[in-house]
Order: structure tokens, then C-alpha cells, then sequence
């Protein structure tokens, strides 16, 4: 960024500022343009809790499916061994990568798990613009 942008930025961020200001000395009278002495909510570590609440939730139910899966006696799907004999390559005889199914379902994980994220992130911006959390800096 050159010393224009930096210009630029800083301005909007003291208009923004003076515009809070003013918004609060309206509420609050004189008072309201200084600002509030609570310090802002750490927003990475609020991301950071809710994101390991979310995966810990997830971890519980993914566990608590497979023990339901392992409870009933399951035919149809085949076992460890008969899935890696059926990786190997018949022509020539060398074996496949036989996590093929597993690789499908952890770029499925990481695509869910960005996603989360993302929804997270996307939910406590709408909030801090709202004004139910506020802002760190």
C-alpha cells in the first residue's frame, strides 16, 4: 500500500469513528463521544472456541453414528480386507491407492470444515455490524 492508500484508510476510519461518536451523543449526550472504557471482545479467540465447539459437536455425532452403526449387523457393507483386495489392480498386480474412498470423504471433512468456518465468520461479522458483539482492534 503506498502513503496515499494509507491516507485514505485512515480518514475513513475516522469518519467511521466520528459517526459512531456521534451516534452515541445522541444517545447518551456529551458523554457519548468519548469512547466505551470495556475493552472490545477478542474476536479471533470467540472464532476460534466457537469453531472447536462446532468440530467437538460434530466428532460426538460422527462417534455416537458409528457406535449405532456397530450396534446392528451390517451385510452390506464389506469389511477392511475385502476393500483393500479390491484396491489391487488385477492387470498388474500392483496395488492402487486404496484410499481412494477415504481421500473422497477427507476433501468432503475439509470442504464442510471451510464452510463452517466461512458460515462462522459470515455470522459474527452480521453481528459485530449489528452491534451485538463488539468490534476488537
Amino acid at each position: 500500500m503506498n502513503e496515499g492508500d494509507l491516507e485514505k484508510l485512515a480518514v475513513e476510519e475516522l469518519l467511521r469513528e466520528a459517526k459512531r461518536g456521534r451516534e452515541r451523543a445522541k444517545d447518551m449526550g456529551p458523554a457519548g463521544w468519548d469512547k466505551c472504557p470495556v475493552p472490545p471482545a477478542n474476536k479471533r479467540f470467540l472464532i476460534n472456541t466457537l469453531a472447536s465447539q462446532l468440530s467437538d459437536k460434530n466428532r460426538q455425532q460422527r462417534s455416537e453414528r458409528k457406535k449405532s452403526d456397530n450396534d446392528g449387523p451390517s451385510s452390506s457393507s464389506p469389511s477392511t480386507n475385502q476393500r483393500r483386495a479390491t484396491a489391487r489392480s488385477s492387470s498388474t498386480g500392483k496395488s492402487r491407492t486404496h484410499h481412494d474412498a477415504d481421500s473422497a470423504s477427507r476433501k468432503k471433512d475439509r470442504h464442510r470444515k471451510s464452510q463452517q468456518k466461512r458460515n462462522l465468520f459470515i455470522t459474527l461479522k452480521s453481528q459485530i455490524k449489528k452491534g451485538q458483539i463488539k468490534k476488537s482492534e
